[in-house]
């Protein structure tokens, strides 16, 4: 009880304080810029807090870190387009909420979803890290991979009314994933003698560009009629009443324990979870007919499962030494920068900053929450900015930001032919999320499956050999078969 008084106190610092404020600050505003993201942010701020404090410095990273995640939330509602990869699956209902004139309640859904999950996976790394970590650690490429099949069968749930449609989309991700090089051999594949399609296509450029892009092309349609779509018309800042919060509450709970399942796994991704636990919400609703039409449940779903990433992602970091994701591998840098080895001698040597760290995650997620709030009006107002204005400003920052993460001019090339392929998708009706969804889980899916055949020299025993898989498996065909059960049902009553 001694340790975390004492971290308490020593997050409850004026220095550490600011820290943690300035972080989340600085990373809900680059969170909110499109194409940038969490990983620009900390890699921006880095060199700043090698000349800080350990605790003061990990902070502002931390603090980043947290208002990153959360902040690509508000592009994805405002102008549909996902601020940061994690966001990606928070635009199905959070922009439709945003276009019938509730951009307010759907940023304060947002927010308060978003702290919900960093709280959650916070107290989990507080309390159940190490023994969490030791379970994350029977994940190998075997479990990787069906954990990405189960993934790979939310298109059904994000594929809108047609699932032919869905499957095609998804099928276009799923072979944009394989262009570049062969990810354990190195065969380059798909790239046309091209030189600078060895490294593939960026998650950004592509993710950017066909959500961006096809939102940029259609509202170029309409700068004529802005009248008609009610640019004028003020947005009503509307938090979620004491009713609806708690109507949300089985919704946040079994969102911020897949965030956090997830985060804790190495090499999933903040992205891959929102994407399941959307699915999952959709599947458990008395309503799935109504997601992506503008209701919280797809809001809810998608932030608290990418924001309890968060602290996920930090348990293996601290207690194992091992990297989970872009930001946890920047993070351990520092650590080390900082004359701080993650892993058991973290906890032996430096027990005081460990658990400094944990209690400090946990305000900066109360930090987040307060700043969202208080700055919904200013960011409700984007909506209201003229069209004919808004859309230069859009393809500039997607433009800058790509250059900044690639700094390829072949890569906002990509992003100009994404822009028509996300249009021209969605002229003929067809849905961009199993687009993201093939392709995030694409490059994963395909390396785990490589290396699960190399383990077990071509054999498909691993499916009764490793338990967990089986166990994912039966999750995975049970949820491909809960759709054709619901209508079987239907059909009968």
């Amino acid at each position: 009880m001694e340790i975390y008084l004492d971290a308490i106190l020593t997050i409850f610092k004026l220095q550490n304080l600011i820290s943690i404020i300035a972080g989340v600050t600085i990373g809900i505003i680059i969170g909110a810029i499109p194409g940038l993201g969490a990983v620009t942010a900390i890699a921006a701020i880095l060199p700043i807090t090698f000349k800080l404090d350990p605790v003061t410095g990990i902070m502002l990273l931390l603090g980043v870190f947290c208002g990153a995640t959360y902040g690509g939330s508000i592009s994805a509602t405002l102008i549909h387009t996902p601020g940061t990869p994690s966001a990606a699956a928070t635009l199905f209902d959070a922009y439709p909420m945003a276009q019938k004139g509730r951009a307010g309640n759907a940023l304060a859904y947002g927010v308060i979803s978003s702290g919900i999950g960093g709280l959650f996976s916070a107290f989990v790394l507080l309390f159940l890290g190490p023994l969490v970590a030791k379970w994350a650690l029977k994940f190998g490429p075997p479990e990787l991979f069906t954990l990405c099949l189960f993934g790979l069968t939310m298109v059904a749930s994000i594929a809108g009314t047609s699932l032919l449609k869905g499957l095609i989309a998804s099928t276009f991700g799923l072979f944009f994933a394989t262009i570049g090089q062969e990810p354990l051999t190195g065969i380059e594949r798909f790239t046309f003698g091209n030189v600078d399609l060895l490294m593939g296509i960026g998650l950004v450029t592509i993710l950017v560009g066909i959500y961006a892009g096809s939102e940029v092309l259609r509202l170029t349609e309409l700068i004529k009629k802005e009248e008609e779509i009610g640019l004028t018309k003020k947005v009503s800042i509307e938090l979620p009443s004491f009713k609806e919060f708690k109507n949300q509450a089985r919704n946040f709970t079994w969102s911020a324990i897949i965030g956090t399942m997830i985060g804790i796994i190495p090499g999933i991704g903040a992205a891959i979870a929102g994407f399941i636990s959307y699915g999952e919400a959709k599947r458990r609703s008395k309503y799935p007919e109504k997601f992506g039409t503008g209701i919280p449940d797809g809001i809810v779903a998608s932030e608290t499962a990418n924001n309890a990433v968060t602290g996920g992602a930090l348990v293996p970091l601290l207690t194992l030494g091992i990297p989970g994701c872009p930001v946890a591998a920047i993070l351990l840098g520092a650590l080390i920068m900082q004359g701080l080895y993650p892993g058991p001698r973290l906890f032996v040597e430096h027990q005081h900053v460990a658990y400094s760290l944990f209690v400090g995650l946990i305000v900066a997620n109360i930090f987040m929450v307060g700043l969202g709030i208080m700055c919904i009006r200013f960011f409700a107002k984007v909506i209201l900015i003229p069209k004919a204005i808004l859309i230069p400003l859009i393809i500039i920052f997607c433009t800058v930001s790509i250059y900044t993460i690639y700094s390829s001019i072949f890569q906002i090339w990509l992003f100009f032919f994404f822009v028509m392929f996300g249009y021209l998708f969605q002229k003929f009706g067809f849905p961009l999320g199993p687009i993201a969804l093939g392709f995030v889980l694409g490059s994963l899916t395909e390396k785990t499956f490589r290396q699960t055949l190399i383990m077990f020299g071509g054999s498909f025993t691993f499916i009764y050999e490793r338990p967990l898989v089986l166990i994912l498996l039966i999750i995975t065909l049970l949820s491909l078969l809960r759709p054709l059960f619901l209508k079987w049902k239907e059909r009968n009553k």
